[in-house]
């Protein structure tokens, strides 16, 4: 047995970003002689790198068991049995004396989380290493890790995305949710603290927010994902390619992600219509993706809908139209594009220059800052792309906007007089001046502007945003890739996990006390961040 044991849990290992950082993790710890495990909810896929051990309570709960269950439920009046008493845990021998009141399920999951891992490591592991432990996908994981955090355990909180970031239905299940840690609801317990409880996350602006919520700066991290080549495939057989290529246009705008709100595909249809009416017919708009969530579905029929009625130069699911895979369209790509309008780590701005790609369109000034100071450059790309509001109907978007805003405010459970004096708030940060951010629009406004280009070609002139470009960045691939094999490489990524690993084991335990969600919404919930394409979200 390695003498460095770690526990990773997640409620699932399903592919996605997330899934995908833990399976880099996991094999760069390996590889350094860390003994790795993954308790999960699911089941994990047959090439996972490590041993993986379901756990059911740590998967995503169904919404009717998350407050009305009486395994969910516990008040001030229950008085702890025998049960409720926590085995002590090494270094902790005081945990057992005292009386908890803590709510059965968790108690239970606790038991079951500690076993499987003992089960399969001998012992106890050295870190517990949990990512996005208060989503509020399953807010009795969320008291887990309270309860581990009180009963002394080494943890590291790996927080990829957060509740309080424009996901109140999340956020409500947390404050709802009838659970108590300790006699402590879990509404107030989110985010444990102590020195032995250290936190991690994706970039600088998520940094900030936590230390102006209270967060200890010794214990607070910031932590890159790893960066690969999107464009590796050795294996491809390039003849067969050059062929495939042939069918392609000249200058292929690729964007290569999931169609969901967030990543905002009215501003590549609106590019694509710009393009058009610039009588620039060879450029083609590509996106890789459709949603796997149904609720989404109408969103991107809607966009598809109305490229085809346009005849406007997108494709949908490219591979699958050209019969190609990722990496072929990535080598066909004359430059890849992006207008989202959120990003955790924002991985879309670092993989396509190791691809030998430029990168046009939106930038993320809060996400990109960290990797600016390290040196990648961004030519080219734009903060925001400002319309005029005379292209589109101001009365009705303003009331489309002012019922959002209420509805966002009220979902956080803000007090009606107040979520109503915020609103005016609101509405005159978003709609100051004369334009207003293509970005902030939802989809059918989106459309009515795109419609109006159309229609009146002549106007594209009052833009202040220039078409993307792939020259414009082109200049930038080397320098980029170099800053980007240093920084951001695996293992740059294993060292600096490795830095913070050694930190926690070093820690002292002590006495955790509790950071509340509301502390760390009062970061988030800003119109700085607002758009109504998040709503859906």
């Amino acid at each position: 047995m390695a003498d460095k044991t770690v526990a990773i849990l997640h409620h699932h290992l399903r592919g996605g970003g997330v899934t995908q950082i833990i399976r880099q993790q996991c094999a760069l710890l390996s590889e350094a002689g860390w003994e790795v495990i993954v308790l999960s909810g699911e089941e994990a896929p047959e090439d996972f790198p490590v041993r993986a051990v379901v756990v059911p309570a740590l998967g995503y709960a169904p919404d009717d068991n998350l407050s009305d269950s009486p395994d969910h439920t516990a008040t001030h009046h229950d008085k702890p049995s025998q049960d409720a008493y926590i085995p002590a845990v090494p270094g902790n021998p005081s945990a057992a004396e005292e009386s908890y009141t803590t709510t059965a399920s968790v108690r239970e999951m606790y038991r079951a989380v500690t076993e499987a891992a003992s089960s399969e490591l001998g012992r106890l592991p050295d870190i517990w290493h949990v990512h996005n432990h208060a989503l509020g996908k399953n807010p009795a994981v969320t008291a887990l890790i309270a309860l581990m955090a009180r009963q002394g355990l080494k943890l590291f909180l790996h927080i990829h995305d957060f509740t309080e970031d424009n996901r109140p239905e999340n956020y409500r299940r947390i404050t709802n949710a009838q659970i108590q840690i300790e006699g402590t609801s879990l509404k107030d317990a989110w985010y444990p603290t102590g020195r032995h409880i250290h936190y991690a996350v994706l970039n600088g602006r998520d940094y900030d927010n936590l230390l102006a919520a209270g967060f200890s700066k010794e214990q607070l991290h910031l932590l890159a994902n790893p960066v690969d080549n999107p464009g590796k495939n050795e294996a491809a057989d390039k003849k067969n390619r050059a062929v495939k290529h042939e069918k392609l246009p000249e200058n292929l705008f690729l964007y290569p992600v999931r169609v969901i709100p967030r990543k905002n595909i009215g501003e590549m249809v609106f590019w694509a219509a710009i393009s058009e009416t610039q009588g620039q017919q060879q450029s083609t708009w590509a996106v890789t993706l459709p949603p796997k969530n149904e609720h989404y579905l109408k969103h991107y029929n809607g966009w598809k809908e109305f490229c085809r009625e346009h005849s406007l130069p997108v494709v949908f699911e490219a591979g699958a139209h050209y019969s190609m895979r990722y990496p072929e369209l990535i080598e066909a790509s004359a430059c890849m594009f992006t207008s989202s309008i959120a990003e955790g780590f924002g991985m879309v701005y670092l993989e396509p220059w190791l691809a030998g790609k430029p990168l046009a369109g939106r930038n993320l000034p809060a996400i990109t800052k960290d990797f600016s100071e390290n040196g990648v450059r961004f030519p080219g790309q734009y903060n925001t792309l400002d319309i005029p509001k005379r292209w589109f109907d101001l009365s009705a978007f303003t009331q489309k906007l002012r019922n959002a805003i209420e509805q966002l405010l009220l979902d956080y459970d803000i007090e009606p007089v107040k979520a109503s004096e915020h609103v005016d708030e609101w509405i005159h940060f978003i709609m100051a001046g004369d334009t207003i951010d293509f970005g902030v629009l939802d989809d059918e406004t989106q459309r009515d502007v795109i419609r109006f280009i159309l229609a009146n070609p002549s106007e594209v002139s009052n833009l202040t945003t220039p078409l993307p470009s792939a020259k414009t960045a082109a200049g930038a691939i080397k320098t980029n890739r170099d800053v980007i094999l240093t920084q951001y490489a695996p293992q740059a990524h294993l060292r600096k996990l490795e830095s913070i690993y050694t930190q926690l084991l070093n820690a002292p335990v002590e006495h955790s006390a509790f950071i509340p969600g509301s502390n760390v919404l009062r970061q988030y919930l800003h119109p700085s961040g607002f758009s109504l394409q998040r709503i859906h979200n």
